[in-house]
């Protein structure tokens, strides 16, 4: 009697511990639901950072949903319904949360009476970005952008690193941080570049990260095509962070 049971039990435990296969879309949804954190400080710097890291939120949203879809369609072949769980839930908040910081920090950040603009405002028509050097026959500047002149804006951008980096009461702002910060000055466009000033007793650190200006744009015309040491845009900045 004890023989003809014997078999049964074994064939009832196999079943009981059957091999589900961990679902590489859940896998693939966690981690993508931890990276989204990164749109936080992309948001918190430019809604053109919160915009390029936005994908990876949003494809740990769609990966998630998709995973969780799979595995209640094939309970018993899959697993990881609760990575796909977390993977989603993080996605979605991160999705939300950084366009939301975003926009707020885009709709307050300028100071009361000062234009907005950016490093492609002080473009000139024809201009080439991608050539190198300051030579006289860069264009010369439109009326839109001597429209400029006088005016209060607010502008982000980048410093350009020098052997002072404490105490500065003036600095280079450049467009960006990759393409023209740290090759030759003589290779930074005239129109990629601001010399700034401080307000005495004004003064501020070296920083890597995005740096907030506002204050009185003065161009010099007569300066384009003389290269380094010769600004054609100069800022005299009252408000940096």
């Amino acid at each position: 009697m004890s023989s003809s049971t014997f078999p049964t039990a074994i064939s009832d435990d196999h079943e009981a511990i059957q091999y589900r296969a961990l679902s590489v879309g859940a896998v693939v949804s966690l981690i993508l639901g931890v990276l989204s954190i990164l749109i936080i400080p992309s948001a918190l710097s430019t809604v053109s950072g919160c915009l390029i890291v936005l994908p990876l939120p949003l494809a740990g949203l769609i990966v998630g949903l998709r995973s969780l879809r799979a595995i209640r369609q094939q309970p018993d072949r899959l697993s990881g319904n609760n990575l796909a769980r977390v993977g989603a839930a993080a996605s979605a908040f991160f999705l939300l949360a950084g366009p939301a910081i975003a926009g707020y920090i885009y709709a307050t950040e300028v100071p009361e009476g000062y234009e907005r603009i950016n490093f492609y405002a002080l473009r000139p028509a024809g201009a080439d970005p991608t050539a190198v050097g300051t030579a006289a026959a860069e264009p010369p500047l439109s009326p839109e952008v001597m429209r400029l002149d006088g005016q209060e804006i607010f502008i982000k951008g980048y410093m350009r690193e020098s052997s002072y980096r404490n105490n500065l009461d003036n600095f280079l702002l450049v467009r960006d941080n990759k393409t023209c910060c740290f090759g030759p000055l003589d290779e930074v466009k005239y129109f990629d570049q601001i010399h700034v000033t401080l307000e005495r007793p004004r003064v501020t650190d070296y920083t890597s990260r995005v740096v907030n200006t506002a204050g009185r744009l003065r161009i010099h015309p007569e300066n384009v095509g003389r290269g380094p040491g010769f600004p054609v845009f100069t800022l005299t900045a009252d408000h940096i962070n």
